[in-house]
Order: structure tokens, then C-alpha cells, then sequence
């Protein structure tokens, strides 16, 4: 039995030892960890599907009535064809999103953009989600994914709940805290909010809402609006609700000319920023200050790209308005896949160059490139790490800096 016992173990010690050699215990864990939270999140949408658990469609459910919630068209459908190098670019290992890489050839579909008004909805302070009855509606949260998230407390009775009287209407979502989602994701949405014809409008954001965000709203609110704070604990019962409905899918940054026109024009008038300048900077989207995703050959990449003239900047520390003149200034833009890519709406004829680690490519910037007609190039690193860092292949970097500074 002992010897049964030490034989057992001493193969559990050579196996532990033929996997830890080659990748790191932390490593291990982390894609254990990552992988069950995968399939649990997969598990959840595959309950909420199957047990209709929410509302799929204000088309749908509301398609013999659609006078009754004044529903208005901002934006018509589109149908996106790929070329063949974005196409190639969805060969690879896309982490976001599958649904755009699974059809590919077909094209990429821009939903219809519109606004409605709905009559005694709950209004979900910890998502901005909205329900009917007992249901939520799927549009109110954008994609499944979020309302997956959500779906199973709008029930619970530690919620608390406010009859609201007035006119209402939000931005709010569940990555409203993300500087990409807040601005790509929400503030286009003041396209629909605008043409609402109400003398007083409550607009409802969250809590704990920064200074920052506050005065982007500024740049569109006019003196009908009134900010209202909600706490995520709250419900509010509203009697009088206007919904602009979201313009994106998941993982998509493509944006519809009418929401870019009006999204870039509006910023461009409030701060008086001259369009008409010559466009000569080249700008390194640094991440030096952020937790993941970073270069681990920065210093030899930035020692690269000095030779062209570049310089390595953080807009993470800038003020919008810092942000909106410096893009709109930029030749040709570089860095790791972050957020500060957004800011490309505010650039005009650039060059996007998108590093990604080879464990987190994601589809976003190919599309948001796309719909600005900007020319978009990317780099896959090695050696990546759990965290997304990686070390990033100068040569390559070099040769497309090249090709693109000579065209």
C-alpha cells in the first residue's frame, strides 16, 4: 500500500514537473481561472436565451405599434463589405468579436440607429437597463453579454424603488466608467437625445459620475436639460422615458457618418478647433502608466521610432480638449490596443498602426479605421503574458512605418 502510494506520488511530482516546466504555475491558474469563467458566462446566456428571460427587439415586441412609442429612424441599416486585407486581419485569432470573424465574407451589418418613448419602465441604476414587467429589454444594455450581467437581480428586493414624475432619458451603460465605451459608446447617442421636443429633460446619470465626463456633457446639453444622479441600488419607476437606442454591436467601433458628423462637429465647434491645420505629428499612444498591455521592449521600440520623428505621448494625463487638438494634429498614430485609440475620431486622413498581443486581438480599431476611412496597419507581438504585455517585432514595426510615411 506505502509503496503503491509513494509510486503514485512520485508521478504526480514528474507530471507536475513536465507542465510547470514549460508554462508558470501563475500562468496555469490563470488560464483555469479564465477558462471557467468563460464557460460559466456562456452557461448564463445560454439559460437567459433558452428561458426567454428578456425582451429581444423593440421591433418586435412593439411591431403592430411602433406610432404608440413615437419611434423615430436616426440612422438606416447598412451592409459593410470586407476587402481582402481585413478580411485576412480576421483570420487570426480573434478575441472580439467571434460574430464579426464567423462572417466575414458576408459583410458586417450596421444596425438602424432610432429613438423611441416609452411609457412606465424601470430604470436600473447599477446598468442603466431598463425593463417591462418583469423582463428587461436587450437594446436597453446594447449587447447580451451586458445584460447577462444583470438579468438576474431585477428582481431582487434589495433593490430600492422611486416613482420618478417628468421626462427622462440616459446614456447610462456597464462600461460607462471606460473612457472608449463612455465617449465611442455613449456620447454619439446625443444625436437622438437632441431632437427630443420636451420643454424640461432629466437626464439620468450615475452616481459617482467624474468631473471629466460631466463637462463632455456640457458640449451638447442645452438649457432644457437637468442632470439627475442615480445610485446603483436604485430603481426609478419613470412614467415618460426616451430611448436612443445604442449604434454598435459587440466589439464594433464602426460608427454611422450621421452620428460622426454630428459628434465630431459639435466638439469641434465648442472648443473652436481649426480643422484646416497641416497634420504633421506622430504620435506613440503610450501605456506606460496603465496596469496591462505594455511594450517589454519599449525602450529599443521608442529608440525606433525616435529616428522618424515620433513622440511618445500619455493622453491618459491630458484634458479632453488636450486630447481632441492633439489627434486632430496627428500624421500617423502607433501603440498598444488600449482605449486612447478612440480618440482617432478626432484625427482626419490618419494612419492608425494597432499593436496587438497575440493572446488579445480584438476587431474594434480595423472597423472604427473603416468607417473614418483612415488607413489602418497592425503588428502581432510574442512572448505574451497573462496581463497582455508583450515584446513587440521592430523590424516589422520599422517596415510599416516606412510604407506608410512614403505614401
Amino acid at each position: 500500500m506505502i509503496n503503491n502510494l509513494k509510486s503514485m506520488f512520485s508521478s504526480i511530482k514528474f507530471i507536475s514537473k513536465k507542465i510547470f516546466s514549460r508554462i508558470s504555475l501563475k500562468h496555469f491558474i490563470s488560464d483555469v481561472y479564465f477558462s471557467f469563467l468563460s464557460y460559466f458566462r456562456r452557461y448564463l446566456q445560454r439559460r437567459m436565451v433558452a428561458e426567454k428571460k428578456f425582451i429581444r427587439s423593440i421591433f418586435d415586441y412593439f411591431s403592430d405599434k411602433l406610432d404608440e412609442i413615437e419611434y423615430k429612424k436616426l440612422a438606416p441599416r447598412r451592409h459593410i463589405l470586407f476587402n481582402e486585407e481585413e478580411k485576412q486581419f480576421l483570420d487570426l485569432n480573434i478575441k472580439c468579436s467571434k460574430r464579426i470573424k464567423r462572417n466575414k465574407e458576408k459583410g458586417y451589418i450596421q444596425k438602424e440607429v432610432f429613438s423611441c418613448k416609452f411609457k412606465n419602465i424601470k430604470f436600473f441604476g447599477h446598468s442603466g437597463g431598463f425593463t417591462f414587467g418583469k423582463k428587461p429589454l436587450l437594446e436597453s444594455t446594447a449587447t447580451l453579454n451586458r445584460l447577462r450581467n444583470y438579468t438576474f437581480t431585477v428582481n431582487t428586493p434589495l433593490l430600492v424603488h422611486k416613482r420618478m414624475k417628468g421626462v427622462f432619458t440616459s446614456l447610462m451603460h456597464i462600461e460607462n466608467h471606460i473612457y472608449y465605451h463612455f465617449l465611442f459608446e455613449g456620447i454619439p447617442r446625443f444625436y437622438g437625445i437632441l431632437q427630443i421636443e420636451e420643454p424640461e429633460i432629466n437626464l439620468i446619470i450615475p452616481e459617482n459620475t467624474p468631473k471629466w465626463q460631466i463637462e463632455i456633457f456640457k458640449i451638447f446639453l442645452d438649457k432644457r436639460f437637468k442632470l439627475l444622479h442615480i445610485k446603483k441600488n436604485e430603481v426609478w419607476e419613470l412614467e415618460n422615458y426616451y430611448f436612443p437606442s445604442f449604434w454598435h454591436v459587440d466589439c464594433s467601433a464602426y460608427i454611422p457618418r450621421e452620428l460622426l458628423n454630428f459628434f465630431r462637429n459639435k466638439i469641434f465647434e465648442y472648443y473652436k478647433i481649426d480643422t484646416n491645420i497641416k497634420r504633421n505629428r506622430r504620435l506613440i499612444l503610450s501605456r506606460e502608466k496603465v496596469k496591462r498591455r505594455h511594450i517589454l521592449n519599449r525602450k529599443q521600440f521608442l529608440n525606433l521610432l525616435k529616428k522618424y520623428n515620433f513622440e511618445n505621448v500619455h493622453p491618459q494625463d491630458m484634458t479632453f480638449k488636450e486630447q481632441v487638438e492633439l489627434f486632430n494634429s496627428a500624421e500617423i498614430v502607433i501603440g498598444m490596443e488600449g482605449s486612447a485609440f478612440v480618440n482617432v475620431v478626432f484625427g482626419t486622413n490618419l494612419k492608425v498602426v494597432v499593436i496587438f498581443p497575440s493572446n488579445y486581438i480584438t476587431t474594434h480599431w480595423m472597423l472604427s479605421s473603416k468607417s473614418l476611412n483612415f488607413t489602418y496597419r497592425y503588428t502581432i507581438g510574442y512572448n505574451s503574458t497573462p496581463k497582455f504585455d508583450c515584446k513587440v517585432d521592430l523590424d516589422e514595426v520599422e517596415k510599416i512605418v516606412k510604407e506608410l510615411l512614403e505614401n
